[in-house]
C-alpha cells in the first residue's frame, strides 16, 4: 500500500512538472527539461533550465542539461560557457571527466567563426533545421562560432526567397558568407474604371499585353510600367512598385476624351462653369476620328444639339438669307472629362463672338466628338434706326399680372375658408382633459394638421397675389410719359402703392414674428428635455406657422421695396419722352412771336471743342 501511494505521488509530480514547470522545484524542472529535450522541444527546454538556474545556480543536473541542450541546438559558444559553469559545480566522477573533454572540444569555436552578411537585412540565420532555433540574426551581419564539420546554412527574411548553402568549416577557419536575398514576386490585379467591354481596353505591363479575359499576372519585385488604352479615353500610364511578394491591386480610372473642333481657334472653354484647358491632339495617336467626319455643327450622337436657354447659337438657313462672312479656321483639341461618367455642359467663348453652350448628356456614345463654331457678334443698328416699341407688351403684362393677382387672392380666400371649416372640425373632435391638455381623436389630429397646412397655403397664395399686383404696377408704367420736370402722377401713385405694400409687409412680418416668439416661449412650460405634451406640440406648430407667415411678410416687403426702386430708376427723363415734340413746337412758336432770338449751342470736332452762337433778327 505504501509503494502504491508513492507511485501515485511520483506520477502526479511528473505531470505537474510537465504542465507548469515555473511552479516546480529545480529537480522537477530538470525532469521536465529532460523530457522536453527528448521530444526535440529544445527552446522550451532551455527556457525551463534557465528558470531553474535562476533559483538554484549550483544545481548540477540543470547545469549539465543546459550544456547538452545548447550543444544539440548547435549554439556552441553558449554551450562552451554552460560547460565551464558545470565544471565549476560538478563533483569528480565520470560525468565531470566526460564534460571536461566536451569543453576542450567546444573550445575550438573560439577560433572557428562563420560570418554571415545579408543584403538586405535583418534576416534570420539557421544551422540546418529550423526546429533548432535561430542561430543568429544578421542585421546585416552576424558572427557564429562553430565546431569543425559540415553545415547547411539557411537564411530567411519575410517577403524574400529562402537562401540555402552547404558549407564545411575546418578547425581555426574564419569564413565569411555574403548572402543577397531575392524578393518574392507579387500578384498584380488590375481593374479598369469605367468598365469597358471585354477586349476594348488594352492593358500592357512592361511591354507585355494582357489577354481579354486576364486581369492579373505575377510580376517580379521592382518598378513596372503600366499602360491602359481604350477607345474614347485618354491613355493612362503609371509606375507601380512591387516589393516582398505583397499582392498589388491597382484600380485605373480612365479619363474620357471628347474631340472638340472649335472656331475660332483661340476660343476658351468652361466645363460646368469652371475654366478648363483643352489638350492638343497628338498626331501619332492612331484611331483618332476628326469631328468634321463624324459630327454636325451641334455635335455627334443624340446627346448634342441641346443648347442652354439664352445661348446665342442658332443658325438661320433661308434661301433669301444674306451670305454669312467666312469663319476663321478651326482647331481640333481634346477635352478631358473625369472618370465618373455623368452629364456636363461645355461653354465656348471668344472676344468678338457670341458665347455658345452645349450639353454633354449621360448617354453619349463612346469616341464622342463635337464641333463648336461661334457666331460673330452682330453689328449694332444704324444710329437713326430707333427700335420699335412693343405695342402689346403693356397689355400682355398687365393681363398676366391681373390674372396672377386674382388667382392668388382667390386661392387665399379658398384656403382661408378651408381653415375655418377645419377649425370647426377640430373643436368638435378635441377637448381638454383635467390637466388642461388638449386630447383629440384621429379625425381631430387630421383636421388640426389640415388647419396648419391650409393656413400656410393661404399666406403663400396671398403673398403671391400681392407680388403679382406689384408686377401689375410695373406693367402699368411701361408707357409712362415724363412731364417737363419730375415724375408723372402715375409714377408717384405707383411708388405710393409700393411703399404702402412694403410698410404693410413689414408690419405683418413684425406682428407674426412677435406672436411666434410668444407662442414658442409659452411652449417651454409644456416641454422638457425635448419632449412635449400635446399642448406643447400645438404651441410649437402654431409658432412655426406664425414664423413662416412672418417670413412671407418680410419677403413681400422686400419685393415691394425692390419694385419701388425699379419704378424710380426706370422713370423716363424729359429727353427720353417722344411727346416732348409738343413742348418743342410750343417753344418754337413762342420764339417766332418775338422780333429776335439767340441760341447758344455747344460743339466739338476732331481738332477741339467750343460754342456756337446763333441769332434771328428782323
Amino acid at each position: 500500500m505504501k509503494w502504491t501511494r508513492l507511485l501515485i505521488v511520483l506520477m502526479g509530480w511528473a505531470h505537474l512538472a510537465q504542465a507548469a514547470p515555473d511552479a516546480l522545484s529545480p529537480d522537477a524542472r530538470a525532469s521536465a527539461a529532460r523530457e522536453m529535450r527528448g521530444e526535440g522541444r529544445y527552446p522550451e527546454a532551455v527556457a525551463t533550465i534557465e528558470a531553474g538556474l535562476a533559483e538554484a545556480p549550483a544545481h548540477t543536473e540543470l547545469r549539465l542539461l543546459h550544456a547538452l541542450t545548447l550543444i544539440d541546438m548547435r549554439r556552441y559558444e553558449a554551450a562552451l560557457v554552460a560547460c565551464r559553469a558545470y565544471l565549476k559545480v560538478a563533483r569528480p566522477g565520470p560525468n565531470r571527466r566526460q564534460m571536461g573533454q566536451q569543453c576542450r572540444d567546444l573550445s575550438q569555436v573560439e577560433g572557428t567563426v562563420l560570418t554571415v552578411e545579408v543584403a538586405p537585412g535583418p534576416a534570420d540565420v539557421y544551422l540546418g533545421y529550423e526546429a533548432l532555433g535561430i542561430a543568429c540574426v544578421a542585421a546585416p551581419r552576424c558572427d557564429k562560432g562553430l565546431l569543425p564539420g559540415r553545415y547547411t546554412i539557411i537564411v530567411k527574411r519575410p517577403g524574400y526567397a529562402p537562401w540555402r548553402e552547404r558549407i564545411r568549416m575546418r578547425r581555426g577557419q574564419r569564413r565569411a558568407l555574403a548572402v543577397e536575398l531575392e524578393e518574392l514576386p507579387s500578384e498584380l490585379t488590375i481593374t479598369v474604371r469605367p468598365l469597358v467591354p471585354a477586349g476594348a481596353a488594352e492593358v500592357v505591363v512592361d511591354g507585355r499585353v494582357l489577354g481579354p479575359e486576364q486581369d492579373s499576372l505575377e510580376v517580379a519585385a521592382g518598378e513596372h510600367e503600366l499602360r491602359v488604352a481604350a477607345p474614347g479615353y485618354f491613355v493612362h500610364t503609371q509606375i507601380i512598385s512591387a516589393h516582398e511578394g505583397r499582392p498589388l491591386a491597382v484600380e485605373v480610372a480612365l479619363d474620357e476624351r471628347v474631340l472638340v473642333e472649335a472656331s475660332p481657334p483661340h476660343a476658351v472653354f468652361e466645363l460646368d462653369g469652371q475654366p478648363v484647358e483643352l489638350e492638343p491632339v497628338a498626331a501619332a495617336e492612331p484611331g483618332e476620328a476628326t469631328p468634321a467626319a463624324a459630327t454636325t455643327d451641334a455635335g455627334s450622337g443624340p446627346a448634342l444639339g441641346v443648347d442652354e436657354p439664352g445661348a446665342s447659337n442658332s443658325t438661320v438657313a433661308a434661301e433669301d438669307a444674306e451670305p454669312s462672312p467666312p469663319r476663321p479656321a478651326a482647331s481640333v483639341r481634346s477635352l478631358r472629362l473625369p472618370g465618373d461618367r455623368r452629364a456636363h455642359t461645355l461653354t465656348a467663348r471668344a472676344p468678338g463672338y457670341l458665347d455658345r453652350t452645349v450639353g454633354l448628356a449621360l448617354d453619349r456614345p463612346v469616341e464622342y466628338s463635337l464641333t463648336l463654331a461661334l457666331e460673330p457678334v452682330p453689328a449694332p443698328p444704324p444710329p437713326d434706326a430707333a427700335p420699335e416699341r412693343c405695342r402689346w407688351c403693356k397689355q400682355v403684362a398687365a393681363t398676366a399680372a391681373a390674372t396672377a393677382t386674382l388667382a392668388g387672392l382667390g386661392a387665399a380666400g379658398y384656403y382661408t375658408w378651408d381653415v375655418r371649416r377645419a377649425s370647426g372640425r377640430v373643436d368638435a373632435e378635441c377637448d381638454l382633459d383635467g390637466a388642461g391638455a388638449r386630447r383629440c381623436s384621429d379625425a381631430g389630429v387630421a383636421a388640426s394638421e389640415r388647419v396648419s397646412a391650409s393656413a400656410g397655403r393661404a399666406n403663400l397664395a396671398f403673398a403671391g397675389g400681392v407680388v403679382a399686383s406689384l408686377g401689375g404696377l410695373w406693367a402699368w408704367n411701361l408707357d409712362d410719359r415724363a412731364p417737363a420736370t419730375g415724375l408723372s402722377r402715375r409714377r408717384w401713385l405707383s411708388l405710393g402703392v409700393a411703399g404702402g405694400v412694403a410698410a404693410g409687409g413689414l408690419a405683418v412680418g413684425a406682428w407674426y414674428g412677435r406672436r411666434a416668439r410668444a407662442r414658442l416661449d409659452a411652449s417651454r412650460a409644456w416641454c422638457e428635455d425635448g419632449a412635449c405634451t400635446p399642448a406643447g406640440v400645438v404651441l410649437v406648430e402654431q409658432a412655426g406657422t406664425d414664423s413662416r407667415a412672418a417670413n412671407l411678410g418680410f419677403a413681400v416687403a422686400g419685393v415691394a421695396v425692390a419694385n419701388a426702386a425699379l419704378l424710380w430708376l426706370t422713370a423716363p427723363g424729359p429727353s427720353d419722352d417722344d411727346d416732348d415734340d409738343d413742348d418743342r413746337s410750343s417753344e418754337i412758336e413762342r420764339r417766332a412771336a418775338t422780333d429776335w432770338s439767340l441760341r447758344l449751342t455747344p460743339m466739338s470736332t476732331a481738332g477741339g471743342a467750343g460754342l456756337i452762337l446763333q441769332g434771328d433778327f428782323e
